[in-house]
């Protein structure tokens, strides 16, 4: 029986010991763990400001639309199987004269990002899916062999051209966490006004599994606050309530409805972005 008993425990601790140095080897699993217990994310407070501690002016779209402070965009659309687009003509265009082609909105932030991976590690960002025409998006639904992962006509993001699928040499998809480069987007590319869309353990709320190459532009300070609160889009825009005005570091942010919005004043410029489910969200950039 003693025998019998040491092989057991011989047996567990080679098991042990092999599954540490497995995990160790596997920089990815290792990452993926760090994701869960969101380890090296510090968490923003929002403010919610009073009424009468924000001054604002009331202006009908016509209005904003022709004002040089306002920038209208689709960073904030929510674009899932509840809330899909039916608008195909967004500003899509061609990225520095390549063949890749994504919303007008991503162009500045994605080039900041694409620079910093190739100054920093000396790797060019290669982006293997951006925009996606109804038909392009129907033909993947349609496709045997890929149609449980590809959402629905209307229901992806790729049609608004504001995700991006990237790589790099060698490695994408669920490979790209196995690079220092995918794990630095995963943990950084917020700080460029993209989120992962699809997080880790957040299938609940996505309806997506984990995809860490999956990148989707929302602006700043949305991926901010995003990333460091451990939420989804549906979450963040599920927070906001309608008509009330919130602060961060130098930004104020107000979900809206209806033909006139109201602006805080003392802001030097403003994006307006619909939400797809009904309402506009102002965010203003004070100074």
């Amino acid at each position: 029986m003693k025998k019998i008993k040491y092989i057991i425990i011989g047996l567990f601790l080679c098991v042990l010991i092999g599954g540490i140095g497995l995990f160790t080897i596997r920089k990815d699993w290792k990452f993926m763990v760090k994701e869960y217990f969101s380890i090296g994310r510090e968490k923003v407070t929002v403010t919610k400001l009073k009424q009468e501690e924000i001054d604002i002016n009331t202006f009908e779209l016509s209005q904003l639309k022709e004002m040089d402070s306002v920038e209208f965009n689709d960073s904030l659309l929510l674009i899932n199987g509840d809330y899909p687009i039916t608008d195909n003509n967004m500003p899509i265009v061609a990225y520095k004269n390549t063949d890749v082609q994504m919303n007008e909105c991503v162009v500045d932030a994605f080039a900041d990002l694409s620079e910093h991976i190739s100054e920093q590690f000396d790797e060019k960002l290669l982006v293997t899916s951006s925009y996606r025409s109804p038909e392009e998006q129907n033909n993947m639904v349609v496709n045997a062999t890929i149609q449980d992962s590809a959402m629905k006509v209307g229901s992806s993001e790729h049609q608004a051209g504001l995700a991006l699928d990237v790589a790099v040499k060698g490695y994408g998809g669920k490979s790209f966490l196995k690079t220092e480069e995918g794990r630095f987007i995963n943990e950084n590319c917020y700080q460029y006004g993209f989120i992962i869309r699809y997080p880790l353990m957040k299938k609940s709320e996505t309806d997506i599994t984990y995809e860490p190459w999956h990148i989707r532009y929302v602006g700043q300070p949305h991926a901010t606050i995003i990333y460091n609160n451990n939420l989804t889009l549906e979450e963040y825009i599920e927070s906001l309530e309608v008509g009330v005005f919130y602060e961060l570091e130098g930004y104020i942010i107000s979900r809206q409805k209806g033909e006139t919005l109201n602006l805080p004043n003392g802001c030097s410029s403003y994006v307006i972005s619909p939400d797809n489910t009904g309402y506009y969200i102002v965010t203003g950039k004070q100074g």
